[in-house]
């Protein structure tokens, strides 16, 4: 019978614009520990207002989302899109699990006043002044829901510490909707369609036209032996952001439609079919291509052959004020950055493609590209003796820019998640296909490496906006 409420509320000023409140915030946490942390969700929460929703942050000892687990602190899906709030950051002091064959597509349910509520007595938002619903799409544009899932869990300095990860297993899915921000974030590995169910079922995370980002986090070493202890964990070989071969993440653009019908007297003026009283108007938004970014703090990224990146630009017509004639919108491709200390391989498919028209004419930009491989170098010192990092003098920070198509299956034995990378793929590599940057539609590159850019046969590159190396 609980209940903890942090929705906004609306007021009638006499004579004045009607005011609408904004959902406030609510943290709930069940501390550090993983042994001991329990956190119980028996009562109800509510954030609800009018625009964007309130923000929930979660502090639990271990998630799982989906699927059967029994242990640690469990959410269905639908809890995501229940009391209203917009922003949501659940943190697992354990591992994140979104199971296989589990799709996770949170909506916002807003407050919507009732025809009366202008004449309600004062009090609190009750059935009659007004209701929690989903906005109707096809008359607004309804805010997205913005997720972040954590898990913070440090790595120890022995195995039987590993630290925490996050898996999203093959099948399953985290989609929001259009200009939405997912961030996964974790102190070991963030892993991405490699793992659990079928290999053949595709493992999606998508928020057309707004941001995706996968981050691990720790710090890589220490700069000087005074300052040792900024690292007691040490070189972690297998430690990696990984996309198998099932994964699709997408930030695509997105045009956001509706019609609606105007008389011949409305604005904007539709151009109207002979003797027709009325015509329909295409009204909405139209986005470009958002940000992904797969940014190793510590370890290696590896986009296994398979996995998609999808970056393209978007064009839809629409119909304007004063214009009796639709207006061709069109917004530039995305940009994707990559980043690690250790290395990263790029087998997959990326997409980053300029809008076009029906005779395949350009209509806004292609995608910016940012590759980066422990630019100015990065720090070894660490005080695992039994981790140490691999030298720099022995290894270099390079990228390396291969006519290859594939690199981890290029030897005798595949590369797969788990293995250990350093002995694999070597240690300062961060290796890309010239198809990656001369085939994927980016107008922009740039390129930092620690220590050497290599190129691997002929490479003729041409950016209308420019090459930064």
């Amino acid at each position: 019978g609980s209940r903890i409420d942090v929705s906004a509320g609306a007021w009638q000023p006499a004579g004045r614009k009607l005011g609408l409140g904004a959902a406030g915030q609510l943290t709930l946490t069940a501390g550090s520990d993983l042994a001991d942390a329990t956190l119980l969700l028996g009562g109800d929460i509510a954030g609800f207002d009018f625009s964007a929703g309130g923000t929930l942050t979660l502090g639990v000892p271990q998630l799982s989302i989906g699927g059967t687990a029994d242990t640690g602190f469990s959410l269905k899906p639908e809890f995501f899109s229940a009391d209203g709030f917009g922003t949501i950051a659940v943190r697992s002091v354990g591992d994140v699990l979104v199971a296989g064959g589990t799709v996770l597509a949170p909506q916002l349910r807003n407050w919507v006043l009732g025809p009366g509520s202008t004449q309600s007595p004062s009090g609190a938002m009750r059935p009659g002044v007004a209701a929690a619903q989903f906005l109707d799409e096809s008359i607004v544009d309804r805010k997205p829901v913005n997720l972040t899932l954590a898990a913070t869990g440090q790595i120890g300095g022995t195995a039987d510490i590993p630290g925490a990860s996050i898996r999203v297993e093959r099948g399953a899915g985290i989609v929001l909707e259009d200009g939405g921000k997912l961030i996964l974030q974790a102190a070991r590995d963030i892993v991405v369609g490699a793992t659990g169910a079928v290999s053949a079922q595709r493992t999606t995370l998508q928020a057309l036209g707004g941001e995706i980002t996968l981050r691990t986090t720790g710090k890589r070493g220490a700069a000087s032996q005074d300052n040792a202890g900024e690292d007691s964990i040490g070189f972690v070989p297998e430690q990696a952001i990984w996309l198998g071969e099932s994964a699709t993440l997408s930030v695509a653009g997105a045009a956001e439609l509706r019609t609606q019908r105007a008389s011949r007297f409305a604005v904007p003026t539709p151009t109207f079919t002979d003797g027709a009283a009325s015509a329909t108007l295409t009204v909405g938004n139209v986005r470009g291509g958002g940000t992904l970014t797969l940014d190793a703090s510590r370890g290696y990224v590896i986009a296994e052959a398979g996995s998609q990146m999808l970056l393209d630009g978007k064009a839809a017509d629409l119909n304007f004020a004063g214009l009796r004639s639709g207006v061709t919108v069109a917004k530039s491709a995305g940009t994707l950055n990559v980043s690690s200390p250790e290395g990263f391989v790029l087998d997959g498919s990326i997409s980053a493609l300029a809008p076009v028209d029906a005779q395949s004419r350009r209509l806004a930009d292609g995608g910016r590209l940012k590759l980066e491989l422990g630019p100015g170098g990065v720090s070894t010192i660490t005080l695992a003796s039994d981790r140490a990092y691999p030298g720099n003098a022995d290894n270099p920070r390079q990228i390396i820019v291969s006519e290859a198509d594939r690199i981890l299956t290029t030897g005798a034995i595949p590369v797969e998640y788990g293995d250990d990378l350093a002995a694999a793929l070597g240690n300062g590599k961060g290796m890309a296909p010239m198809r990656l940057l001369d085939r994927s539609g980016f107008d922009a590159l740039t390129l930092r490496a620690g220590d050497q850019l290599l190129f691997s046969g002929s490479a003729g590159l041409d950016k209308a906006l420019g090459i930064d190396i």
